[in-house]
């Protein structure tokens, strides 16, 4: 504790006044220069003048999505027996056309076009295990349904 706080505390003298001695004697009254200017953003980080739509600037992650839902679609409706491996005539050329429309997407760097390929992907990779995709869907939606009646009768 320095001396004139004990003084103070001990003694009831005063605080040193403004200026007498201390941080405040060695302070000039010369106020800080100004703060420097921002500096402008890099060319990357400025706002885009035209605005397309969102759905225009990813094309080839739109185009993986459609042909990985046309290639379960088309799958699920030749199908002739629900729970059999699909026709890989059928299937396969469909993945091999969604992976393409992906590897362009990601070669294009579309911004935030994951979600569309990842779809059109999985989707046109369950129709190649067309069969084994349902019957793991529908396994999984019973138990679910199964853990929903349980956890509201206990």
């Amino acid at each position: 504790m320095p001396s004139w706080a004990w003084r103070a505390a001990n003694l009831g003298e005063s605080l040193p006044r403004h200026g007498s001695r201390g941080y405040s004697a060695l302070v000039s009254s010369v106020s800080p220069p100004p703060p420097p200017a921002p500096l402008p953003k890099p060319a990357h980080l400025r706002p885009v003048a035209v605005r397309r739509g969102w759905v225009t600037q990813r094309p080839a992650a739109v185009v993986a999505a459609a042909l990985g839902l046309a290639s379960f679609i088309v799958v699920a409706v030749v199908q002739p027996v629900v729970w059999s491996t699909p026709d890989w005539r059928i299937s396969v050329p469909g993945l091999a056309a969604a992976v393409i429309a992906t590897l362009v997407s990601v070669a294009r760097r579309e911004p935030a076009g994951y979600a569309l390929w990842l779809v059109g992907l999985g989707l046109a990779g369950a129709a190649v295990v067309f069969g084994w995709f349902l019957l793991g869907t529908l396994v999984i939606g019973v138990a679910v349904v199964l853990i929903l009646i349980l956890h509201a009768v206990m």
